[in-house]
């Protein structure tokens, strides 16, 4: 499988077959964030009677007005919001073994938290297969976010517990990782409201596939 953004080859499809062939059915999406839910300073006035004459004894005077002046108006300054570093793939993620889809179960969760509080889309159109059906609900409610102006300032996976990886794969290297974990968010749709803040106990299973030495989030599914 390639890393390229938005490209995949021809081991998705195997990758896809090995999926469909699993007798399960996807519960429903996963609900860790649900939002949808005057002038200016004025001059001394000009006269037309000539400047009153100065003798040599008279020294010259510094002309003072007595307008105030009011300060001009500075630019309103403010703070654009930053966005957080994506996550870096770890060393572990270069091997198709147990090890690597623990690793690669990790970073997942890693890349859904960054497109989530950054109302993105970039990580998971790069990492998640194609036929993923919650990397898909997910995409859209960051999508959502993004359109509804929604700030999202936390959005991650506390009290996190990674079962060890299950091999599931037939002619690919597929495993299934049970991951329990609290979601706690963070959303506002405007500066002056209160943020909504959410704890969500999830109980899932990352389904996460090897190939070419790339690793795919291949779906995400109730446990059985």
């Amino acid at each position: 499988m390639s890393t390229t953004r938005g490209e995949h080859n021809s081991q998705l499809a195997s990758l896809n077959a090995a999926k469909q062939g699993r007798a399960r059915l996807v519960g429903a999406a996963l609900t860790a964030l649900i939002v949808f839910c005057g002038l200016g300073a004025c001059s001394k006035e000009e006269t037309n009677a000539p400047p009153a004459p100065q003798t040599s004894n008279t020294a010259p005077t510094n002309s003072t007005a007595d307008e105030t002046t009011e300060p001009a108006p500075q630019d309103e300054v403010v703070d654009e919001p930053v966005a957080s570093p994506a996550p870096e793939e770890p060393e572990a993620m270069k091997t198709g073994d147990k090890a690597g889809a623990l690793a690669a179960t990790e970073f997942f969760i890693k890349v859904i938290e960054h497109d989530m509080v950054n109302n993105s889309t970039d990580l998971l159109d790069e990492y998640a297969f194609e036929g993923c059906g919650r990397c898909e609900y997910l995409r859209g409610v960051a999508k959502n976010q993004e359109e509804m102006m929604i700030d999202v300032s936390e959005y991650t996976f506390t009290e996190l517990e990674i079962s060890a990886p299950e091999f599931t794969g037939d002619t690919t290297l597929l495993w299934d990782v049970p991951v329990k974990a609290t979601v706690k968010s963070s959303t506002s749709d405007s500066p002056d409201t209160p943020p909504v803040k959410q704890n969500t106990p999830v109980d899932l299973v990352f389904l996460v596939g090897f190939s070419e030495s790339s690793w795919k989030l291949v779906e995400i599914e109730d446990p059985k």
